[in-house]
Parts: structure tokens; C-alpha cells; sequence
């Protein structure tokens, strides 16, 4: 009997450290884990698109920011680590502003509304994540180069996610002026990319012959002799729209290997939105070099 008494005062005292570690000794909440193959960056990229991002740290293997609920009294800590070839981790911690001792109490119950509206939203776009991956792949990365061309271009300054908009605004000019037959797959040759605005800056260009001069008076565009790019390359397969989600992913690699990625790198999009075939399996070819 006395070993049994002894037996449920110990359970009773761990779980009365437990609830006060938790109470008075967290920070937090709630913690919501999950695993993705997509780079923490394109997760970044992707809720920027929904609400406003603060970024907080940022190394070669994790990355955090916060962002806040639609209540704008929650704040939802996101932090990702990665490690070369495995899954993203995902921990995403909630910290309801200025109530916290008593929204624990409300999550000890199974209570609490926060919590409940944070799970919600992290599973939501979990599933949005995840299911429009099924829309597109990319090959390792493999050796590749890219020749040196002459190129007419036109300059672009844009975000991320309207990379593929600024092209269908563009290829007209670019096409108008190009010498009859000799249209070939356009490239992006990407100069800089700001990762923690989702910006980036391009030339947006169509091979030309090395005698080509242009004659046209449009200012926005140039002719321009492009250097060869000679390191490695990956295939992209699906819409253009979305063939930056390969872009982070090389990112995340080339910071795993502690090297610094050279700009420009290239794009080459061999498939067009006119052919009317299934974008996914339209073709691009991300030309890359890293020191």
C-alpha cells in the first residue's frame, strides 16, 4: 500500500513540475511541428504572399520569422532547419499578446480559441503547400554550361511571384524586333535576388546573331554580349509561374556546401504557355555556379 501511495505522489508532483514548467517556464503556448521538401525560403515566399513576414534570423541550416494571425493578437514564430538531403523541419510556436498565462490554462482544457485558430491556419496552408507540389518537379543538379551569346534584352525589376507576368508583358517588344526564324528559347539571366523582400532583378533576353544591331527606338531595350555560365544546371518541369521553387531549393543547397551562389544565373524556358500542352510538363533549365 505504501508503495503504491509512494507511486502516485511521484506522478502527482511530475505532473505538478510539468504543468508549472509549462505555465510559468515556457514562452510559448502551442508548437506545431511538420516536415516539407520544400526550402524554407519558398515557405517564406509563400506566406509573404499572404500577410506581412518579419524575418529574424538567418544562417546556412535555419531560417526564422514571424507572422501574425488574422486577429493580429497572435503572433506565429516559424523556424526551419535543414540538413543536406533531408526533409525541412518546421516548428511554428504560438504566443497569444498579453494573455498568456491564461490562454495556457485554456489550452491545458482544450480551450483555447488561439490555439485552435493557429492550428487551423498552419494546417490550411500545410495542405495548399503541399498539394500544388504535385504540379511540379526538378532534377538534381548536374553538371551543366551555357554558352556565351549575343542577346537582346530589356531590364527588369520586379518580385519574385510576378517574375512570369513581367515576361508575358515583355516577350512582344522583345519578339517584334528579333530577325525573322531566328526566335530562340528566352532566358532570364538573373543578376540579384533579395531574398528577405522577394525581389529580384533580370534581363530578360532572346539570342540574337553576333552581327544583330538593333535598330528599333524602343529605350527599355539593348543588345548585349551575355558571358557563358559554367558550373552546373537543373530541370525544371511545370508552369513558369512557379519555377522559383526550384530557385530556393538550389539556394538552400549551394548555402549547405558554405558557398556563396555567383550571379548571373540563367533560366532557359524551352516551352511555350501558347503551345497549349499541359504545363506540366513544360521545360526550363536553371544554368548556376557557386564558389
Amino acid at each position: 500500500m505504501k508503495g503504491i501511495r509512494f507511486y502516485v505522489l511521484m506522478v502527482a508532483l511530475l505532473l505538478f513540475t510539468g504543468l508549472m514548467g509549462y505555465l510559468f517556464g515556457v514562452s510559448f503556448a502551442y508548437k506545431i511541428s511538420f516536415k516539407t521538401e520544400n526550402a524554407p525560403w519558398f515557405v517564406y515566399h509563400s506566406l509573404q504572399k499572404q500577410t506581412d513576414v518579419v524575418l529574424d534570423t538567418t544562417t546556412e541550416d535555419q531560417l526564422r520569422f514571424s507572422t501574425l494571425l488574422s486577429d493580429k493578437k497572435t503572433r506565429l514564430e516559424w523556424s526551419f532547419t535543414t540538413a543536406p538531403g533531408q526533409p525541412t523541419k518546421a516548428e511554428v510556436y504560438v504566443f497569444p499578446e498579453g494573455q498568456m498565462l491564461s490562454e495556457k490554462l485554456r489550452v491545458i482544457i482544450g480551450q483555447s480559441k488561439k490555439v485552435h485558430e493557429a492550428l487551423a491556419m498552419v494546417e490550411t496552408f500545410y495542405r495548399a503547400m503541399q498539394s500544388s507540389a504535385n504540379k511540379y518537379r526538378w532534377e538534381s543538379p548536374e553538371k551543366g554550361e551555357l554558352s556565351a551569346s549575343r542577346c537582346l534584352c530589356q531590364k527588369v525589376n520586379t518580385t519574385i511571384s510576378k517574375k512570369a507576368n513581367q515576361m508575358n508583358r515583355n516577350i512582344d517588344a522583345l519578339s517584334f524586333h528579333l530577325p525573322k526564324g531566328e526566335k530562340s528559347p528566352p532566358r532570364l539571366y538573373i543578376n540579384s535576388i533579395d531574398l528577405a523582400q522577394q525581389t529580384l532583378s533580370f534581363d530578360f533576353c532572346f539570342q540574337v546573331p553576333d552581327d544583330f544591331v538593333f535598330q528599333g527606338e524602343d529605350p527599355f531595350l539593348f543588345v548585349t554580349d551575355k558571358p557563358a555560365v559554367q558550373g552546373q544546371k537543373q530541370t525544371f518541369y511545370g508552369n513558369y509561374n512557379e519555377s522559383h521553387r526550384s530557385w530556393f531549393n538550389v539556394i538552400q543547397a549551394v548555402q549547405h556546401q558554405g558557398k556563396t551562389l555567383s550571379f548571373p544565373m540563367v533560366e532557359v524556358f524551352y516551352d511555350s504557355p501558347f503551345s497549349e500542352t499541359n504545363d506540366v510538363n513544360w521545360r526550363s533549365e536553371l544554368y548556376f555556379d557557386a564558389n
